[in-house]
């Protein structure tokens, strides 16, 4: 039977919970549980570096979190912003995801890339996809009052992206915020992509002043949706962009 010994290498390393206190992220409990692992094991630094062939400073370092501890946290990220977790992607019996919104791959790129993303105006994030001859019209609010719409919308008067991104920019620096949009979900409607998203709108001065806001927009590309089905390589772009603010009733 194995004994545990606390040797000086032990002793000598500070625990992760001795460290200075790192902003919570979902992989922190990998760090406690690692260490943990090696509480539990019978190993020292010395003995553990030998048997998966490395020095006994990379261990004392990875042990403590003092490295890799950005790497790790980046998995995580990876892991969730593509729709699963790492202890799904480390589980080699457990089948990976295949996240679709739309069924249509390229405009479901388009649209990741559009959203959860940190901007000053939202429309940034656009540009990439943006029609030479696109227009953005808003929407009176009551018309999706508390709800979703599955019908084409067609307001009224639109502007350009170049006026659109000048006029959010000036808000935003009036009122020295800047926006995190998260998608929520996206679908088809007739020829109009359909989009639910919500925008943290948080102060730079102080990020405790934060309001989040629901809207619905409605995309119409420059070509019919079959066209981008049969050719992924085609890049989606914005002919018109309507969309409003969903409020509860």
């Amino acid at each position: 039977m194995f004994e545990t010994i606390e040797s000086n290498d032990r002793r000598e390393d500070n625990s992760v919970h001795d460290r200075p206190t790192h902003k919570f992220h979902q992989s922190s409990l990998f760090w406690i549980r690692l260490q943990k692992l090696y509480a539990n094991s019978s190993h020292s630094h010395q003995s553990l570096a030998k048997a998966v062939g490395v020095d006994r400073k990379t261990i004392q370092r990875m042990l403590s979190g003092s490295t890799y501890r950005n790497v790790i946290a980046l998995v995580y990220d990876i892991a969730q912003a593509c729709g699963t977790t790492a202890e799904v992607l480390f589980d080699a019996n457990r089948d990976l995801p295949v996240v679709s919104l739309t069924g249509i791959a390229s405009i479901d790129r388009m649209l990741t890339t559009i959203h959860n993303c940190t901007t000053k105006a939202h429309i940034e994030s656009y540009k990439e996809y943006i029609s030479p001859k696109y227009l953005m019209f808003r929407g009176r609010d009551e018309e999706f009052t508390g709800a979703e719409t599955k019908e084409p919308w067609r307001p009224r008067e639109g502007i350009t992206y170049e006026r659109e991104l000048e006029l959010n920019l000036a808000a935003s620096g009036e009122n020295n915020t800047e926006r995190y949009s998260t998608l929520r979900k996206a679908y088809i409607a007739g020829e109009q992509v359909v989009v639910v998203f919500d925008v943290d709108i948080t102060s730079i001065d102080n990020s405790n002043l934060k309001r989040t806001v629901r809207y619905i927009e409605h995309l119409e590309l420059e070509r019919p949706l079959e066209d981008y089905e049969r050719n992924g390589r085609l890049v989606p772009k914005i002919f018109r962009r309507h969309w409003a603010e969903i409020k509860e009733r």
